[in-house]
């Protein structure tokens, strides 16, 4: 029986591989500030802190792409225009929106970042003594909004209900430890790990 090739699809015309270009070009823009800040929030809470300077260069950026893209407007070349405009736009609403973008971003970051430490993390808990069953080990992340960011190693997995109201035997396994000050959250992650954030 024999085969036969489908014919090859016939390439793009100029214009349109102009206007796909264009709108690559304008979607990789929109994405790469929130991106950088992701970047920025794994590798460590005080990092982050620098994702704010980020917005100087991605504004100025729009500023000046939003200029090309109302002069291609007004001279009626909406395929220039349009795929233009989108990095302003995105522009506009991650300013407008930049408190829920961070808290997204740091907790996105904080969680790739247990990830790739998580081995280690595994080998420093295996140096632990299991003689009680109820291991206990804090990994500190960083001090944000007056919190300290930390993944926590917790076997008894008590941390979740010392968030709203903490025993009387919880406080004595967290005395002389930064847990002590109280827990204000704390999401499980598997295998007894939670992201918290501490009060102090």
């Amino acid at each position: 029986m024999e085969v036969r090739a489908k014919p090859a699809l016939p390439p793009l015309p100029p214009r349109m591989r102009a206007w796909a270009a264009r709108l690559s070009w304008s979607v990789a823009a929109a994405a790469l500030g929130p991106a950088a800040t992701v970047l920025l929030c794994s590798i460590s809470v005080a990092a982050a802190h620098f994702a704010f300077a980020l917005l100087f260069p991605w504004v100025f950026a729009a500023f000046v792409v939003s200029h090309f893209a109302l002069m291609a407007a007004l001279e009626r070349r909406w395929q220039a225009a349009l795929p233009l405009a989108i990095y302003p736009l995105a522009t506009l609403l991650l300013v407008l929106n930049y408190g829920s973008v961070l808290r997204f971003a740091m907790d996105t970051g904080e969680h790739i970042h247990f990830r790739v430490e998580r081995a280690a993390y595994l080998a420093a808990i295996a140096k632990l003594p299991a003689d009680d069953g109820h291991r206990l080990a804090i990994f500190p992340l960083g001090i944000s909004d007056w919190q300290e960011h930390a993944v926590v190693f917790d076997e008894s997995d008590g941390i979740v209900a010392a968030c709203a109201a903490p025993s009387a035997a919880w406080l004595t396994r967290v005395k002389g430890t930064k847990l002590a000050c109280g827990v204000m959250g704390a999401v499980p992650l598997g295998g007894h790990f939670y992201m918290t954030r501490i009060a102090c």
